[in-house]
């Protein structure tokens, strides 16, 4: 879907299409609400070879950052003079697509409007970017973000102010994300996952696909964004297609990603994160000649960052009964990895937690968002750790290192482990 164009407004003389108004914004009184504190800011390049990971070593890394700061949520007003008119929000708002400089809020409301969203480096606001036209669905985008810094923001029709970390510099060393998977089915484990990510404050989360039941279903998608918004209102959601999104057009309305939405890539920092369009198990488009496979190839060739992460639904490596063609398309996107040094490779689908390494290659199944739990019954050979448990993952790039957590839905250490880095 294309996106709509803007306007960033000064806040003392705004103007918008067919109104010109001014004033100042209404001063906002603090509320006890408050979003959680987590360590998420630099530390120092490593110079020497960590030890193997534990879950104390992590937890340490972690402490000794700088937090980011805690957040008094504030009122927004409902209306201002120099304001087009809120309508109240049925959807939303959540995060979009952050880059160097800029990010997209969404949301939607029941009545058409002209949506805008207040913002700046303080509660206080102070910047304004307006919508060139009315609509339910909203998208704003917000520009002249400076580099790795929290923002505030409030959105009309929201009532309340929240907070987000804008993307760095490329080539920074340190950031962290999240993970997690097949959140369908069971809508308490996956809102106990929300929350205990949100908690976690990562800048930015990667969805590893079946989101809903079914991805034709309107009323699955507002009861998904219910759920994720305290999560998707402060860390922008990147996710991929399963199988039970059905490649419905209601996915590609909802997300507003990357390329064509469907498999795509950004960078951040230190890593390009590539998304692939594989809710099955077929081989062919990463075959010579495929739809996807130059697209991939070209991703991972010009990849200029120390790390490659890539994503899809369907998983390669798994301690699950597998068939013939799940082999084929191992057999068709290993090489690629191996020849181009990939950091890692996120896959859901089955229901569980599993890491394999395999080819120098960390292959993670994070599949326990809320759907029901599959039996690991033929061990993988390769197998690093594995576990019949709803879960999620933290990750933390630091220097030349990544460790990742698992988790499970009650908050106890899975799995804990390191990589290295191979790329220069």
């Amino acid at each position: 879907m294309a996106r709509k164009a803007f306007f960033l407004l000064p806040i003392l003389a705004l103007l918008v299409t067919g109104c010109t108004t001014t004033g100042p914004i209404p001063t906002r009184t603090a509320s006890p609400e408050t979003l959680p504190s987590a360590a998420l800011a630099a530390s120092p390049q490593r110079t020497s070879p960590a030890p193997p990971a534990s879950p104390t070593a992590s937890l340490q890394r972690a402490a000794s950052r700088p937090p980011f700061p805690t957040l008094t949520q504030t009122p927004l007003p409902t209306a201002s003079p120099t304001l087009p008119p809120a309508e109240p929000i049925t959807r939303g708002p959540y995060l979009q697509d952050v880059a160097p400089g800029s990010i997209w809020v969404v949301w939607d409301t029941a009545k058409t409007s002209t949506g805008w969203v207040e913002y700046g480096p303080t509660a206080a606001l102070g910047q304004v970017a307006v919508e060139g036209g009315a609509g339910v669905h909203h998208q704003v985008q917000l520009t002249g973000l400076q580099d790795y810094t929290q923002y505030f923001y409030g959105t009309a029709g929201f009532s309340t102010v929240s907070s987000f970390r804008s993307a760095p510099a490329a080539g920074q060393d340190h950031f962290t994300f999240a993970v997690l998977g097949d959140t369908r089915a069971n809508p308490d484990v996956h809102s106990a996952i929300i929350n205990a990510i949100a908690a976690a404050r990562p800048d930015f989360v990667l969805h590893l696909g079946d989101m809903v039941d079914d991805g034709n279903d309107a009323g699955l998608w507002t009861a998904f964004l219910k759920i994720e918004a305290p999560l998707m209102r402060i860390a922008p959601l990147y996710p991929v297609l399963g199988n039970h999104e059905n490649g419905a057009s209601l996915y590609f309305d909802t997300f507003h990603l990357p390329g064509n939405g469907r498999y795509y890539a950004f960078d951040y920092a230190s890593a390009r994160l590539i998304v692939l369009d594989a809710d099955t198990y077929d081989a062919g488009p990463f075959l010579p000649g495929g739809t996807q496979r130059a697209w991939l190839e070209q991703q991972l060739s010009t990849a200029a960052g120390r790390w490659i992460f890539v994503s899809f639904h369907v998983a390669v490596h798994t301690s699950f009964a597998e068939d013939p063609s799940e082999v084929n398309l191992r057999n068709a996107l290993a090489p690629l990895f191996e020849q181009y040094k990939v950091t890692a490779v996120f896959n859901g689908h089955i229901h569980s937690y599993e890491r394999v390494l395999a080819g120098g290659i960390n292959y993670i199944v994070s599949a326990g968002g809320g759907a029901p739990l599959y039996s690991l019954n033929v061990k993988e050979a390769g197998q690093q750790a594995a576990a019949l448990a709803y879960n999620y993952m933290l990750f933390d790039v630091s220097g030349d290192t990544v460790s990742g957590r698992a988790l499970s839905v009650d908050g106890k250490l899975i799995d804990s482990f390191e990589i290295k880095a191979t790329r220069p």
